[in-house]
């Protein structure tokens, strides 16, 4: 009975097509948020850095109490979390559905 084997042989090969095919899309996914994922920590990393430097230069120039006062608030720590935020919010809404779209930063 050839006719089975046949039948067993072009379902099995269907499988296999079927799998690599998913693999692939699977892939190139995973690809494409890893290019995403560096590309956001280097460009907006450095955009970050520099920000927070010019904003603690600006601190370092207030006179001692107002420093020391900052320094009890924490707001170095804020300075940081709301970067980080920032940096959130720009990964999430950067992508949409999978499909990645155009950034615009836009005062609201």
């Amino acid at each position: 009975m050839p006719f089975p084997a046949v039948l067993a042989s072009g379902l099995a090969g269907a499988v296999v097509a079927g799998l690599a095919s998913g693999a692939v899309q699977i892939v190139l996914k995973v690809l494409s948020a890893l290019g995403f994922g560096y590309l956001t920590f280097t460009g907006i990393d450095y955009l970050t850095t520099q920000n927070q430097a010019q904003i603690f230069t600006l601190i370092a120039m207030l006179p001692p109490l107002a420093q020391q006062l900052l320094g009890v608030l924490q707001v170095g720590t804020c300075i940081k979390i709301l970067f980080s935020a920032l940096v959130m919010r720009l990964t999430v809404f950067g992508l949409n559905q999978g499909v990645i779209k155009r950034m615009q930063v836009v005062p609201t």
